[in-house]
């Protein structure tokens, strides 16, 4: 990441990171204040290009702006963005718990440094190491800091503090007996299959990955919104979390103060691996739990914004239960044919020969035609 390089840099030079970043690099007092990683100061790489004799195109991809066109379509460089887990500054400090990081790997780096996908908030384990991702101190549970680290101290250490809390000071590589939590195999997999969808622009082992990246990513993200609602949707939740013997999960993200990406890191790997379970088998497994749970169409698909069409297509084909209902085409072609047989073109007529609901009950008895799966109202008297 690129608030990793800076501090590495400036530990490198024996400088402290608020020296380096204003009379090296030329920053103002307040750089430390916002969220760098975001959209890196395109001053900032320039000296730091010419510096260190880094091509720009390499500088660029250590910010989060460079997974335009394959997390997102379109990248904003302020306020919330899905998938982008937030940090919540309070001055240079933290107060939100988005920046993750995998104790193992740090210890097995020569020198340590921060990867970029550990702000992606699909990501909850190392891939390498099998186990879940820690956003806290070990110690005093504070926010992750890794730029605070020579805040306050006259002397330098001679060791990087990339690694040591700004809080407590205590070492991110410190083991404890509640580190090193072992992930779940299909988790890993689920994850795994999302970083390459991402890596390589499409996957074809996942459910719409043969077209763009960043559609699979949005389909995944109104799932992870649905599974944590209070809408109808939530029989589908309760239905999937008895059938594995647990209780009911109470963490609800559909207000604007609370999203996805801001819960904990078990949390959040608790939501990815019910949306994993859910497209399984896409998208038969999902139509047979949304069936039995009685959710149809209209209770997944959100009309106000444009869903990608292997989510979208697949929930209307299967879950969508209304009546048949023709169109103005339809409508036309059917009197044109009536009236070339010389036959009544009133509406009822025309319903008639659609096959549609008409108004006299001699035309179409109460009990008649399909039986729906998921009936809306009170039964109709027969």
């Amino acid at each position: 990441m690129f608030s990793s390089w800076l501090v590495r840099l400036a530990s490198g030079l024996a400088i402290k990171l608020q020296t380096f970043s204003t009379q090296v690099l030329g920053l103002h007092a307040g750089f430390w204040t916002g969220d760098i990683d975001r959209q890196p100061h395109l001053g900032a790489l320039d000296r730091l290009c010419n510096g260190t004799a880094v091509s720009l195109e390499r500088a660029r991809v250590t910010g989060l702006a460079a997974f335009e066109g394959l997390l997102w379509e379109r990248y904003q460089s302020l306020g919330p963005m899905e998938w982008l887990t937030p940090i919540g500054r309070n001055g240079r400090h933290h107060r939100m718990h988005g920046q993750q990081y995998c104790r193992q790997c740090l210890e097995a780096d020569a020198l340590p440094y921060f990867r970029r996908r550990w702000r992606l908030a699909f990501n909850v384990a190392c891939e390498h190491h099998g186990t879940y991702l820690e956003d806290a101190c070990p110690h005093c549970r504070a926010p992750v800091e890794f730029h605070t680290g020579d805040f306050g101290r006259r002397l330098l250490d001679f060791e990087c503090p990339i690694t040591r809390c700004g809080n407590c000071g205590v070492d991110f590589r410190q083991w404890l007996p509640s580190s090193d939590r072992e992930t779940p195999q299909r988790l890993l997999n689920f994850q795994r299959a999302l970083n390459n969808s991402l890596h390589r622009g499409y996957d074809g082992h996942l459910p719409g990955a043969q077209s763009y990246s960043h559609l699979l990513f949005v389909g995944l993200r109104h799932l992870v919104q649905l599974m944590c609602s209070r809408g109808r949707f939530n029989r589908v939740r309760d239905r999937l979390l008895s059938s594995q013997g647990c209780l009911n999960f109470d963490v609800v993200v559909d207000r604007r103060w609370q999203k996805f990406e801001a819960l904990r890191v078990g949390d959040r790997a608790f939501i990815l691996d019910m949306v994993f379970q859910l497209i399984q088998e896409w998208p038969y497994g999902f139509v047979r739990i949304c069936r039995a749970s009685r959710v149809s169409s209209s209770y997944i698909l959100n009309y106000r914004q444009e869903l990608p069409f292997w989510f979208a297509s697949e929930v209307e084909w299967y879950l969508d239960d209304r009546d048949y209902s023709p169109t103005g085409e339809e409508r036309a072609a059917a009197e044109r044919y009536l009236l070339k047989c010389n036959l009544p073109t009133s509406r009822n007529n025309v319903n008639r020969w659609l096959g549609v609901a008409s108004v006299s009950r001699l035309i179409h008895p109460p009990n008649a035609g399909k039986v729906r799966w998921n009936p809306r109202g009170s039964k109709p008297n027969l």
